[in-house]
């Protein structure tokens, strides 16, 4: 049997290269005549269906076992849910690994893997990556009521600004209020036991805003946009960062579009496609993408559209979210890729 193993594997690299969302890490050998034998480890049932026609095609008549081969997503998988406050996903199991992006408390995170105190996971989004196992818990919060609507929502041991801070929560978290003085609500503290956990503490009510306030129309869902975006003004770059402690491109769209009640995927070019191509002038809200050196098929950035040709985006050139105009600037001039639309 004369089968170009590497040609194979290249063929499977290629067709499961977006290593965010696939995983297909394939060995191939020929113990006896006439059977290839494949190990390593696939994301799940249908990845290694795929590895196996693929193996099939470039190797006709020969009998594949496939067996060892290990599939990390099963019938009953294991979850959990991230107890502190924020925490990064890593492309390694390491803290000098590329960080690639951020979690916040309360997110549910489907557990296939796992190496030392490190977890290989897969977020709601398909997003894959490595978090460090013990910011984990297998308890789960209450039942959220609010979301925090300000860059962070400072947690107080007592109702009042001059007592001792129990804590920091990011935007976007939602989290589980249990009762109220004035005009301070009660956030509940994370269940678990963890050292690093989310603590319970008062929170002054202009820090949040009930599950139910959620903007419903498209023009407030515009408003909100840009709100949010506004808010975070002069946050630094840092990339796969999602909150004010520092933020990316792509995580600013993600942030800004969560507050106003829409799931956006993570990355920019992801984004790209899960929109809308926008015929006329961007409105409030709508994302405008670039390309990588004017590369069609390579888009490298997204900003948020304030409207008149402007944009706020998290650009490294600014260290931050600022505001740009397009027309004014080179490189967003010369690579706009479009608008898209996500809303009605």
């Amino acid at each position: 049997m004369n089968t170009d193993f590497g040609q194979l594997l290249r063929e499977i690299a290629t067709r499961f290269h977006d290593t965010r969302t696939n995983l297909a890490e394939i060995q191939i050998e020929a113990r006896e005549p006439g059977v290839l034998h494949l190990s390593g480890k696939v994301l799940d049932a249908r990845t290694l269906d795929e590895v196996v026609e693929v193996v099939k095609k470039g190797a006709p008549g020969a009998m594949i076992e496939a067996g060892t081969v290990r599939i990390l997503r099963d019938a009953h998988p294991e979850w959990m849910n991230v107890a502190v406050n924020l925490t990064g996903v890593y492309a390694q199991p390491s803290w000098l690994a590329e960080m690639v992006t951020q979690n916040t408390y309360g997110a549910v995170l489907e557990i296939l893997d796992e190496q030392e105190s490190w977890v290989f996971i897969r977020q709601a989004d398909g997003y894959l990556g490595w978090m460090y196992k013990p910011y984990l818990a297998v308890e789960a919060p209450s039942e959220p009521n609010y979301r925090v609507c300000r860059p962070f929502a400072a947690l107080y041991q007592l109702p009042e600004r001059t007592s001792p801070l129990t804590g920091r929560i990011p935007e976007g978290v939602d989290v589980t209020v249990g009762e109220s003085f004035g005009n301070w609500l009660k956030v509940d503290g994370h269940p678990g036991d963890l050292p690093g956990k989310v603590p319970g503490g008062w929170v002054h009510h202009a820090t949040l805003m009930p599950l139910d306030d959620l903007p419903v129309t498209s023009e407030e869902k515009r408003s909100m946009i840009a709100a949010t975006a506004y808010g975070l003004f002069g946050v630094p770059y840092l990339w796969g960062g999602t909150t004010a402690n520092g933020i990316d491109c792509s995580g600013l769209a993600q942030l800004c579009y969560r507050m106003a009640g829409v799931t956006l995927p993570r990355d920019a070019d992801m984004q790209r496609d899960a929109g809308k191509p926008v015929t006329g002038p961007a409105q409030l809200g709508d994302l405008i993408f670039f390309t990588e050196e004017g590369n069609p098929s390579k888009i490298s950035h997204v900003g948020i559209s304030l409207g008149d040709g402007r944009v706020i985006h998290s650009s490294r050139k600014r260290n931050g979210v600022g505001v740009d105009e397009i027309r004014a600037d080179t490189h967003l001039r010369t690579d706009f890729a479009g608008a898209f639309s996500y809303l009605k």
